[in-house]
């Protein structure tokens, strides 16, 4: 780590930092902007301004809005424009430049496709309903939306509300489910400090279970949400606590150790009463108004001075001060203050010490004596009040003596005594109050006691163990479920359609034309012609030296990096190098005679176009799970090529003023897909030479043409009408192999490389009828991952076959117009390709007929001659797969369905119903339908096929369940009674 940081810091990197601090301004202020609006403070400004009768935002109708992102985008196409004075003249070249480029344009690529296209399609979309300046308008526009642009809720919700007057009415139920959803994760990553505290608190201790790590989750938020809706409340308030929780509370209540404590009172005298009056309280009191600030400063002398100042005073003055201390303490006795905190008019203290003209000493004494004289008066009536308000306290002490000490009942006493056999106690006292009180007591002792003891049971809910109950509830409600026992509703079936996906209307619902659908198609097929040039090439395997199994692999191996096996192409791409120019031809290239459309022929641009219009664009991101591309629009700034500071002929592209950036389905709409298309490929000019300019500014980029041995230029678009013929004509094929896919297959190795090449070749052009377009998915999973991924020098070599880069310049015509070459007779098979024979052939003989006819008579005795029986298997309205029942061979023959698990049957299994002796003593039974339905039945539970096929397994109670669910289907019992063996005497179901 100490040799990269020295590394790192000797390549001055100061310049790389000021672009990195100019192109992370944008996204973490669009950050900071996110993490406000999911803040509680947002929320109740927003819950603030709907109490005022205001206009309040809801963070759904924020996010479709879209003026955050905006904003960003704003803010990168200023960045694109003016100059970056922050850099040093060391740093003002063509390579600086260019990484500014490349920062900017990748932040822009992935702003546009990971927030602003989800962000305007739905459900955010339905959300636009409240906030809107005209919602009648609103509703019917959405209304009007296509449904393949909806997802599950927003369908849902629109048939609920299937007119304008209702959905206009339906808007509280959107803001209700606006104020619960949430457009982030900011509350979960906020917590994950919290949570890896507690597991690391606990891992030195036992293991939880996962009952108590819920209910432990389930305190915390409900503890969080009393302190969000009582935070406010005084944390005084010890009543409702438990005692380590009041103990706690004490603690803190405790002054800071570094200051003095007071004293304490001894423990036998700390319910002794304290003095709150007193003649020397009173003397100290009022000498001490008129201290000056220095004499406070030392205060023990100030003190002492006041205590021989008092024992001096002659016994008049001390007979005031003693009836003042008197007055003090009634006043403190009753609740009053015990003397006043100034004089009345006086000057405060801090004001007489900054008094800048001093008084004599007989002013002095004489205002001594006026405060004086104004201070007995005031104590004199403070004395008068106290003496009131001593004589109301006790006069109220008296009258309480006096008052009824019982509030008895005088009339209806037999009411009472209806219940009871004894007669009731009626007395009459005379006491000493003036009103005779007549009291009765019921005899509720022996009602309480019956009533107790008949609870006594009950008692902590032992009779009825609450507690148990409540442990077992809720360990039953969090026990996890898997997926597959779920019930049908519960499990997450939403479906997302392509164009859900793409965010836009690709099959062409919502503009009824063809010109939606052709986009994708050109996008589908600059896919297939690109994929080789980017997928990353199989790791070979380690070799180790011969005869020492142990030893360590080979070098040549062993360093082999994902990076060192990345294609030309696929390196430029990732560092955001590459530039594409689409050529639009005035009509689309007519084919070579012979020649089908579908192979990789019509990749190769023939000499005899002309284009007449190209779009520049940079490929800023890339999603290589999805295979979504983010294009930034470029405008070619010179006709021809010109040449750079260094003499080198480039090819100079700039930044439109008005930052254009768009997916790549969303360029190819803009284009007319009537006449054909080819891409090219440009890499940017990075070299450290000098700029023309006096300071960066990365508007601006020089590209020259990628070499033709990394990617030749491309025919991505033949046009529409060739296009849709040549669709039309591979689902004839299509339909012609699964025709013929029953005859047997021939184990010629050279008729296996024939029909790789020719089914790789069909894939150049995609053949999905519109039809079928949303339920295909069109990325490639595992690109990341070399051990999943194809090697493409397979493919490199037969598009060079076909476009001319193994042969000649002269034989790539030929190469191209020629059809493959003749395959031997005997490698005949299925496949419905064409196989056109050589001029030279000799196949219309009649030796070559009698050689062929035998051939043929053998492929029609192939023929499949037993029908199958077969039942489709399905609970709770899904399909699960089927069941085949082959007569000849006795046999039993299950097909999954299961999404992931492959096509065309090839997740299956195959049981006898005729099993052998040496079976049967193994226990087979002949009788296999529970265990194939079962097996069906748990194909969600398996990843893929593979899993499905060898790690299942299954018990006789399971299968007894799914032999009993299969005997209730339409026909399912008759099935079982022709295709199983008849159970024997005794033998369980």
């Amino acid at each position: 780590m100490k040799q990269l940081v020295a590394n790192w810091v000797a390549a001055s990197p100061g310049p790389c930092l000021v672009l990195i601090r100019l192109a992370m301004t944008v996204p973490v202020r669009l950050m900071h902007k996110f993490l406000q609006l999911a803040s509680d403070d947002w929320e109740k400004k927003q819950q603030l301004r709907a109490a005022q009768g205001k206009d309040r935002d809801y963070r759904l109708s924020v996010a479709y809005d879209g003026a955050d992102v905006d904003r960003a985008f704003e803010s990168l196409g200023q960045l694109f424009q003016e100059p970056i004075t922050q850099l040093p003249l060391s740093a003002r070249s063509n390579a600086i430049k260019v990484l500014a480029f490349r920062l900017f344009a990748r932040l822009a690529g992935a702003l546009h496709l990971l927030l602003r296209m989800p962000r305007a399609a739905f459900p955010f979309r339905l959300f636009g309903m409240l906030t809107s300046a005209n919602p009648a308008s609103t509703a019917e526009q959405l209304l009007q939306t296509p449904c393949c642009l909806l997802d599950d809720f927003s369908k849902g919700f629109l048939e609920q509300h299937s007119t304008a007057e209702a959905l206009c009415a339906a808007v509280s139920k959107l803001e209700a489910l606006a104020l619960l959803c949430e457009t982030d994760v900011v509350s979960i990553e906020s917590r994950h400090a919290a949570a890896r505290r507690l597991l690391v608190s606990r891992q030195q201790t036992w293991s939880y279970s996962f009952t108590d790590i819920a209910a432990e989750h389930l305190c915390r938020q409900f503890h969080k949400s009393q302190d969000d809706m009582f935070g406010a409340m005084k944390k005084d308030q010890k009543g409702n606590l438990r005692k380590k929780q009041q103990r706690k509370h004490k603690r803190r209540a405790k002054p800071p150790s570094g200051k003095k404590k007071g004293r304490k009172a001894k423990p036998d005298t700390a319910d002794a009463e304290h003095r709150t009056g007193g003649a020397q309280r009173a003397f100290f009191h009022e000498r001490l108004q008129t201290a000056s600030a220095d004499e406070w400063r030392n205060r023990s002398a100030l003190f002492k001075r006041a205590n021989d100042e008092f024992h001096r005073l002659p016994a008049s003055e001390k007979a005031r001060y003693r009836e003042l201390g008197e007055a003090a303490t009634h006043a403190g006795r009753h609740g009053g203050r015990r003397f006043a905190l100034g004089v009345s008019g006086s000057a405060p203290r801090s004001r007489r010490a900054g008094a800048l003209v001093p008084v004599a000493k007989h002013e002095q004494d004489a205002l001594a004596l006026i405060r004086s004289a104004e201070q007995r008066a005031s104590n004199a009536k403070r004395l008068e009040l106290a003496k009131a308000r001593a004589a109301a306290v006790e006069l109220r002490e008296v009258q309480s003596q006096q008052s009824l000490e019982t509030y008895g009942i005088i009339d209806g006493t037999d009411v009472f005594a209806k219940g009871s056999t004894d007669e009731p106690e009626l007395t009459v006292e005379p006491g000493g109050g003036r009103i005779q009180v007549g009291q009765w007591c019921p005899p509720i002792g022996q009602v309480c006691k019956a009533a107790l003891q008949g609870d006594k049971d009950a008692w902590s809910g032992r009779r009825f163990r609450l507690a148990s109950q409540l442990a077992e509830n809720w360990q039953e409600r969090t026990m996890l479920q898997m997926d597959a026992k779920l019930p049908p509703d519960f499990s997450d079936a939403s479906t997302t359609t392509l164009c859900q996906k793409h965010y836009m209307c690709v099959c062409g619902r919502a503009s009824q034309s063809s010109e939606p659908e052709d986009a994708w198609f050109c996008h589908q097929k600059m896919i297939r012609l690109l994929r080789p040039f980017l997928t990353v090439k199989r790791k070979p395997k380690q070799t180790t030296p011969a005869g020492d199994p142990e030893a360590a692999p080979a070098p040549q191996t062993a360093k082999l990096s994902v990076e060192a096996r990345k294609p030309a192409l696929r390196k430029l791409l990732d560092k955001s190098f590459l530039v594409a120019c689409l050529h639009g031809a005035s009509a689309p290239a007519p084919a070579a005679a012979g020649a089908p459309l579908n192979k990789w022929a019509a990749a190769a641009l023939g000499a005899e176009d002309s284009p007449q219009e190209e779009v520049w664009f940079h490929i800023s991101y890339c999603n290589l799970q999805t295979w979504m591309f983010s294009f930034l629009r470029l405008e070619k700034m010179y006709a021809d090529p010109i040449e750079d500071s260094i003499g080198n002929k480039v090819i100079r592209l700039k930044v439109p003023e008005d930052l254009c950036v768009q997916s790549s389905i969303q360029t190819f709409a803009d284009l007319k897909l009537n006449r054909s298309w080819s891409m090219s490929f440009y890499v940017i000019d990075s070299t450290a030479k000098p700029i023309e300019d006096n300071y960066v500014t990365p508007n601006t980029v020089d590209v020259r043409l990628v070499p033709e041995s990394d990617i030749p230029e491309l025919r991505v678009w033949l046009g529409s009408d060739a296009e849709r013929d040549a669709r039309r004509l591979e689902n004839s094929r299509k339909r012609k192999r699964q025709q013929s896919s029953s005859a047997p297959a021939s184990k010629k190795a050279g008729h296996a490389n024939v029909r790789r090449v020719a089914e790789h070749a069909a894939e150049s052009v995609h053949t999905v009828p519109v039809e079928a377009m949303p339920g295909i998915d069109d990325a490639w999973s595992g690109d990341e991952e070399p051990e999943k991924e194809d090697d493409p020098n397979d493919a490199l070599h037969e598009l060079a076959s076909f476009i001319g880069v193994a042969h000649g310049p002269a034989e790539a015509s030929v190469a191209a117009a020629e059809p493959p070459p003749k395959l031997n007779n005997e490698s005949a098979s299925s496949s419905s390709l064409q196989r056109p024979v050589a001029a030279g052939s000799e196949l219309g003989t009649s030796a070559a007929k009698d050689k062929a006819k035998p051939k043929a008579e053998a492929n029609v005795g192939k023929k499949k001659l037993v029908k199958e029986d077969s039942i489709l298997v399905v609970h709770d309205g899904i399909l699960y797969g089927s069941l085949r029942y082959n007569s000849r061979s006795k046999t039993i023959i299950a097909i999954c369905e299961t999404d992931g698990h492959g096509g065309h049957g090839s997740c299956r299994k195959e049981r006898t119903t005729a099993p052998s002796s040496k079976a049967l003593i193994q226990g087979k039974s002949g009788r296999p339908i529970g265990f194939l339905v079962h097996w069906l039945l748990s194909g969600k539970e398996y990843k893929n096929s593979g899993e499905h096929v060898h790690s299942f397994t299954v018990s006789l109670h399971e299968r007894q369940k799914a032999r009993k669910l299969f005997l209730e289907l339409e026909g399912g019992r008759a099935f079982s009674e022709k295709a199983e063996k008849a159970p024997e005497p005794g033998e369980p179901d």
